[in-house]
């Protein structure tokens, strides 16, 4: 795999990669529960290892919760958090 992307010119890929990268979006779309049976891990394993919040996902939690985002949303960090 990591030959191909060489040869395709784009960045290197794994299939453990790749596995991740469908987990984070069937996780953006779906239930948690559904997506940990799907892949075989439970929820925590799901959530702590293989999906990987972004800057827009927790402005997007902090928009559906109906919080202010006066900030201009603004992502600060909490230490360690």
């Amino acid at each position: 795999m990591v030959q191909a992307c060489v040869a395709a010119g784009v960045p290197e890929c794994t299939p453990h990669g790749l596995r991740r990268m469908v987990a984070t979006a069937m996780v953006r779309s779906s239930n948690p529960k559904v997506v940990s049976e799907l892949t075989g891990h439970s929820v925590k394993v799901l959530l702590e290892i293989y999906v990987t919040p972004t800057d827009q996902d927790r402005r997007r939690a902090v928009v559906a919760a109906g919080l202010s985002l006066a900030d201009g949303g603004q992502i600060i960090s909490l230490g360690g958090v």
